[in-house]
């Protein structure tokens, strides 16, 4: 997760809330401390995942932030290694909406 990225995605989180799933993963730090952040920024919508080793490493991140875009059967449809604005995080929700024959 990326402090700056967290807004966006927290925004398309709740734009999307029940339609497109969207997580933040904790690789650095404590659940404590993201909560805290979260808390204090007025981001509400974003769940954290933490002890996500596995995960990281399963996907192959080596930098942060890392975003993915997964359909619901797991299929990794799209990546972005650094930092992206809202409006693709906007963009690649309506495309796995669009995969998925929602609206």
């Amino acid at each position: 997760m990326c402090r700056r990225e967290l807004p966006g995605l927290d925004e398309v989180a709740r734009e999307y809330a029940g339609k497109v799933s969207v997580m933040g993963v904790l690789v650095g730090g404590s659940a404590r401390e993201a909560t805290g952040f979260l808390q204090s920024a007025g981001l509400t919508h974003l769940p954290i995942v933490e002890n996500a080793w596995p995960f990281v490493q399963a996907l192959d991140v080596e930098a942060v932030p890392a975003v993915f875009f997964v359909q619901a059967d797991g299929t990794i449809t799209g990546r972005v290694d650094g930092l992206a604005p809202r409006s693709l995080f906007e963009k690649q929700a309506r495309k796995l909406l669009a995969q998925a024959g929602a609206r």
